[in-house]
């Protein structure tokens, strides 16, 4: 397949127009990543990815420490080609150092090993003026190789990662959810750091000219936001404010990035001087409903499913997807198309020029189109089970001992440090350890697990919670050893796949299954499909679950199921899949035999599939 020529060469005002929903002449196509095999193709040469000439800073601090960007005539180049109307310089990650014994500063920190105030006062260095420096050189080479270029295309920063920076490798996911409920204070300090230094990089940026900002700060599930929305406009909203001041006082517009289910984030980014919100993730939102709810106020960028249709599906396939999206998000104004994450390597070069082909096809504006029909609501599906929001006072009142009411209670409530005393105060009231757990510590996890399922709890509670359970069967686990009367609903073999080093979401099933009853065996993170067989032969497990948060590793699937079938162990198993950007089509797709939307419903299938197989 050819890429098919345009009409409308590449032109910044076109995407600056697109942001503020202003008449075009056809909805803008952008990449915030075009990777290196799709690179090459385009170009006939080698020239790196769109955001590095080496590595991948998308992927994280350590991929991207000390990489140059693509050269500027690469990415013009790349632009002219595809119709791309401005480059990016990428610098999402704030550059939090460590401090070595010597006193001397080492490379960024990716290890997540800061878990205190005290901790981050003796081993962080802080981001300064320098780190800033090192990123305005590029942006000056682009924009002087972008004036003398005779072209119109334009430059943004892509930055402002300062919550995730905390979560993804300075603190680590968990820790920063529990220290934002039990030291907040010390959470706030470090957001105000990287927060602080976000914003004065952006006004680096403007003052070097860029022609619009970028910021990304992953803050939601497929589920909803990770915190309260409360929490999150008094902890999260002032700071992205801050960040945003200089470009506004500039008159520069604003991109924002997060995954997820962002509806109760929007009216924060609108506060926040937003102007286009990225990349209406297809597992976290509809994008006919989203263009309902905010399509007046709000630019809309990506949701072309790298999974499918540009990974796993046809030419056709992708066409029809880029018609659809364009049928529904181009009246009216206000739609940049592209995919729902980049153009990684996985993708078929066929399909990547498949969707720039339907982008510039349908993406023509007239007078008809430009007005449109009204967002049509999706065909109505089958309804969806909706899990049951479980209060505490209802399983409380129905425990009869007082002791079991506080092991319910501590595991609810993720008092970790309490749990151990509350466990051992029942076993001295003579209480089975059986009964401990099926009494108040599967109704406690049951509980929580219903809850954040229905919206009811976040990701800070469910932590909490799960850790609490973790301690309790410290205690409780010894005692069972060799009980013939313990209950063994099946062993259950978890790990993330390859490529992905992101675990919260395989522990908080691991804590769910254990605190239902089920042995689980953890391989880890970063799975290669030759580890899942090897610990499959050793242990024998009922199932196999595959846990993945980044939509860029999930291509790997298919090589994982494949494995299980040359090892001659696929119909010895029960596979699930989980994780931020899974949908039960994908699972269907790539021959998996289950799927859990959040870790709960995870167990629950689990649950299900075992009794089935059982009778």
């Amino acid at each position: 397949m050819k890429l098919a020529s345009y009409t409308g060469q590449p032109d910044i005002q076109r995407l600056l127009a697109a942001f503020k929903r202003k008449r075009i002449d056809r909805v803008p196509n952008f990449e915030v990543l075009i990777e290196d095999q799709h690179v090459q193709k385009l170009l006939g040469r080698h020239a790196g990815n769109t955001l590095s000439f080496g590595g991948d800073p998308a992927k994280g601090v350590s991929e991207g420490e000390g990489a140059r960007p693509m050269k500027s005539a690469d990415y013009i180049e790349v632009c002219k080609i595809i119709g791309q109307d401005a480059m990016i310089v990428e610098a999402i990650w704030t550059p939090f150092k460590r401090r070595k014994p010597d006193g001397s500063t080492g490379g960024l920190i990716a290890d997540r090993s800061i878990k205190s105030r005290a901790d981050f006062e003796k081993h962080v260095v802080l981001p300064d003026e320098a780190d800033i420096e090192a990123k305005m050189v590029f942006v000056r080479e682009y924009r002087q190789a972008l004036d003398a270029s005779g072209t119109k295309i334009g430059i943004c920063v892509l930055f402002g990662a300062f919550f995730q920076t905390l979560y993804e490798f300075v603190i680590g996911l968990e820790d920063t959810m529990k220290l934002v409920y039990e030291d907040r204070d010390f959470i706030d300090h470090v957001l105000d750091i990287s927060a602080d230094w976000c914003a004065k990089f952006c006004a680096a940026a403007v003052k070097n000219g860029v022609d619009f900002i970028w910021t990304a700060d992953d803050v939601a599930f497929k589920t909803g936001m990770f915190l309260p929305p409360a929490l999150m406009r008094e902890l999260w909203l002032p700071k992205l404010q801050r960040i945003h001041a200089p470009a506004l006082a500039a008159g520069k517009p604003i991109m924002f990035h997060s995954d997820g289910n962002v509806d109760e984030l929007v009216p924060m980014l609108l506060e926040a001087g937003v102007d286009c919100l990225n990349p209406l993730d297809p597992y976290g939102v509809d994008y006919r409903e989203i263009k309902r709810k905010f399509g007046d106020r709000l630019c809309l960028s990506g949701n072309i499913d790298i999974e499918f249709p540009l990974a796993h599906g046809t030419p056709e396939d992708v066409e029809k997807d880029v018609k659809a999206h364009m049928d529904a998000l181009k009246p009216g104004g206000g739609y940049v198309c592209g995919s729902s994450h980049s153009i990684v390597n996985y993708v078929p070069y066929e399909n990547f020029i498949a969707m720039l082909n339907a982008i510039h096809a349908y993406g023509a504006y007239d007078e008809k189109s430009w007005t449109g029909a009204a967002v049509k609501a999706p065909a109505p599906q089958k309804a969806e089970r909706k899990t049951i929001s479980a209060k505490e006072s209802d399983h409380v009142a129905a425990i009869a001992s007082p002791v079991l009411k506080q092991v319910f209670s501590s595991v609810y409530r993720g008092k970790q440090k309490d749990i151990r005393a509350s466990v051992e105060a029942a076993l001295a009231a003579k209480i089975d350890p059986l009964a401990i757990i099926a009494d108040a510590l599967t109704p406690a996890i049951k509980a929580v697990g219903a809850n954040f399922s229905c919206g009811d709890m976040f990701l800070p509670e469910l932590i909490m919670a799960s850790n609490a359970m973790q301690e309790a069967m410290k205690v409780l686990a010894p005692l069972l050893a060799g009980r013939s009367d313990r209950v063994r609903k099946g062993t259950v073999l978890l790990g993330t796949i390859k490529g992905d080093l992101h675990d919260i979401g395989k522990n908080i099933v691991k804590a769910l299954l254990e605190g239902n009853g089920f042995q689980v065996v953890d391989i880890g993170i970063d799975n290669a499909p030759e580890k899942f067989v090897e610990a499959a032969r050793k242990h024998g497990p009922d199932v196999i679950g595959y846990s993945g948060l980044l939509t860029t590793t999930l291509g790997g699937m298919p090589e994982q199921i494949e494995a299980l079938i040359k090892a001659g162990i696929r119909d010895k198993v029960i596979t699930i899949v989980g994780g931020a950007p899974v949908t039960e089509d994908f699972a269907r797709r790539n021959g998996v035999d289950l799927f859990g939307k959040d870790a709960n419903e995870g167990v629950l299938a689990i649950e299900k599939a075992l009794a089935a197989r059982v009778h």
